[in-house]
């Protein structure tokens, strides 16, 4: 096997989407494609994650503060807060393959009350989890503290398209949601969290990460 550093290089060099023509073991809910995480809360045209790969920055595996970019690729005064955690996953066709999960937390409109949370899914360490059905997709996400503390937060994949108006949607993230406050709790306090990611009506495939809180609250502080 190369050195892990090669791995991430080439990696990091994967910026084309490239959407799978058949769907991934959970059903015909999901697929995958090679693309880099965007905030889905305030992401558009003129409002883009700048890096080329969310595998360039894991091998620090910290807490970083990153500037949307807009059409030109400069940076923007909106920021979001970024982590990049590895890990496993194992469904039907494979077991214990390389994952990359990234938590993307946006103090969208300041305070805990308006802070979005989502998770961004990457099997085999890039090829991204996403939605190819109209409805959206319900998640079970189970955590363990360091300290043995246990529970399960729910999250959902939005559809590829609002089935009101037929317009497309982003449906590649897994937004927190009546359970983003208890989330962001545990993410404030210094601790190790591991975390399990389940499709809540088809558990096929399983997700499984670590996440060192580590210097969040400070980061988070800055907004």
């Amino acid at each position: 096997m190369k050195p892990r550093k090669l791995l991430l290089s080439a990696i990091a060099l994967l910026s084309v989407i490239n959407l799978c023509a058949c769907n991934n073991s959970s059903g015909e809910k999901t697929a995958t494609s090679s693309v880099t995480p965007e905030p889905a809360s305030t992401i558009s045209a003129s409002s883009e994650i700048s890096e080329a790969s969310p595998m360039e920055s894991s091998a620090e595996n910290d807490w970083k503060i990153k500037h949307y970019v807009d059409e030109f690729g400069d940076d923007t005064s909106s920021r979001y807060i970024n982590y990049i955690a590895e890990g496993t996953f194992s469904n039907s066709a494979t077991s214990s393959s390389q994952l990359y999960a990234s938590i993307i937390v946006n103090p969208y409109g300041g305070g805990d009350s308006n802070t979005y949370i989502e998770i961004a899914l990457f099997e085999y360490g890039s090829h991204r989890v996403i939605n190819t059905n109209s409805l959206q997709v319900r998640y079970d996400i189970a955590y363990k503290t360091q300290s043995g503390k246990t529970g399960t937060i729910g999250g959902s994949m939005f559809g590829n398209k609002d089935i009101t108006t037929g317009e497309p949607t982003v449906g590649d993230s897994i937004f927190i949601g009546a359970g983003r406050s208890e989330l962001l709790k545990l993410l404030k306090t210094p601790q190790t969290i591991k975390f399990i990611i389940t499709e809540k009506d088809r558990p096929v495939a399983k997700y499984n990460f670590t996440v060192d809180t580590t210097g969040f609250s400070e980061v988070y502080s800055q907004f």
